[in-house]
């Protein structure tokens, strides 16, 4: 689906939210009113601060370089994972203009989830969801050499396979439709 583009609280800059699936989005900073509009029921920031934060907001701040701890980034994807698991979907994830960390963080979900195969892929596929998404090589680095090999426990890879194993076989057992 197309991103959609939505003014900013400063007038003439355009804040873009994306949807990245049925159940993720994400932005830049964006109003109450905005999240609204969208219908999200959940929204995750990854900025330091901002004048639009809600109370009703998870706030787990990370910088867009190595100032981060890799085990903060598993930990927002575990905050993620138990937000849609319990029904808050659609859920925003958002950083501070939306361009760089909240959209590799919902690429390394989708890989986290079993979705891709690896990492690069899922980034892919959500730069393609809307043109404005620029990952930063030196987040998009921290990620690979600090954080995916956390994610490769055996228990990480049990689950991604088990994840792709169970899609194939609900698309294997559905009734073939006649031309």
């Amino acid at each position: 689906m197309p991103a959609k583009g939505l003014a900013s609280s400063k007038g003439t800059k355009k804040m873009s939210v994306t949807r990245i699936n049925k159940q993720l989005l994400t932005s830049g900073i964006i109003s109450s009113k905005k999240k609204a509009k969208l219908g999200v029921v959940s929204t995750i920031c990854l900025a330091k601060k901002h004048d639009s934060r809600s109370d009703d907001e998870v706030v787990i701040p990370i910088h867009g370089n190595f100032k981060n701890r890799p085990e903060r980034i598993v930990e927002i994807l575990k905050v993620i994972d138990m937000e849609l698991e319990n029904g808050y979907a659609p859920l925003l994830i958002h950083c501070k203009n939306g361009k760089d960390r909240s959209p590799s963080i919902a690429a390394l979900y989708l890989f986290y989830k079993g979705k891709f195969d690896d990492f690069p892929a899922a980034l892919k596929y959500v730069e393609g969801k809307n043109t404005s998404i620029k990952p930063k090589k030196a987040f998009v680095g921290f990620i690979e050499e600090q954080v995916l090999h956390l994610l490769d426990s055996d228990s990480g890879k049990e689950m991604r396979k088990a994840t792709r194993e169970a899609a194939a076989h609900s698309k294997a057992s559905a009734p073939e439709k006649e031309a």
